[in-house]
């Protein structure tokens, strides 16, 4: 059964959107990549619509050690140039539906990784 709140022991203990998230961050995913997936390629009204549950998952699986949320300044880039969310900055970040979009530019995309913590749980 799915969790609602305490910690994650195995996949069982994941919501279905968690366990989407999760698998799609296994090699890196960005916001608005997630929210096509999700959408099955659905317009921008349909992706906005999945902005709430989405960032539910992601904030959950941050807060479980399950996946690292990074900010690069450009795409493509190399890894290294990523910087960390922080977990209090995320909230605010994952609220704001245009970095759940695609923004036809290459800047400032904000990408979702899983953790070795997260690879256990899949």
């Amino acid at each position: 059964m799915p969790r609602e709140n305490g910690p994650v022991t195995g996949i069982e203990d994941l919501t279905p959107v968690e366990r989407h998230v999760l698998s799609e961050a296994d090699g890196d995913i960005q916001l608005w990549e997630l929210a096509a997936r999700w959408t099955n390629n659905g317009d921008d009204e349909q992706r906005r619509a999945a902005v709430p549950v989405l960032r539910a998952a992601v904030t959950r699986l941050v807060r479980d050690g399950l996946v690292d949320v990074h900010d690069f300044p450009a795409w493509p880039t190399r890894r290294e140039d990523a910087t960390p969310i922080p977990l209090k900055q995320l909230h605010g970040m994952l609220a704001d539906e245009q970095n759940w979009l695609w923004r036809g530019e290459s800047t400032s995309l904000i990408t979702i990784a899983v953790t070795k913590a997260g690879v256990a749980n899949q």
